[in-house]
């Protein structure tokens, strides 16, 4: 989404943001494969990644091994991440430049 958004600000001047409505399901579909995923074992490694690729979380899960519920780490690493207010250089690559102060 954002690389998308970035690609139509360079080449069009502004970008297309996606309806909050369309955003929260697919957030809602991201925690239920990662509760899924670790839960039920689906894999060896999990990791959230900010919008940078910098790594918040990471983890090895017991692929083909359940983890109890009460155990779940990955789903509230996403949701911690999803909540973080973002430093001031992360909002302004969501600014369209004219509309950032001038210097």
């Amino acid at each position: 989404m954002r690389s998308r958004y970035l690609e139509e600000l360079q080449e069009r001047g502004h970008g297309r943001l996606v309806d909050p409505s369309i955003h929260h399901a697919a957030l809602a579909g991201i925690i239920r494969g990662a509760a899924a995923f670790e839960a039920e074992g689906l894999g060896d490694y999990a990791a959230v990644l900010r919008r940078d690729g910098f790594t918040v979380h990471s983890q090895l899960v017991a692929a083909g091994q359940g983890t109890p519920e009460e155990q779940l780490t990955l789903v509230a690493a996403i949701r911690d991440e999803h909540a973080r207010v973002q430093s001031p250089a992360e909002a302004a690559q969501f600014v369209p430049p004219a509309t950032l102060p001038r210097r």
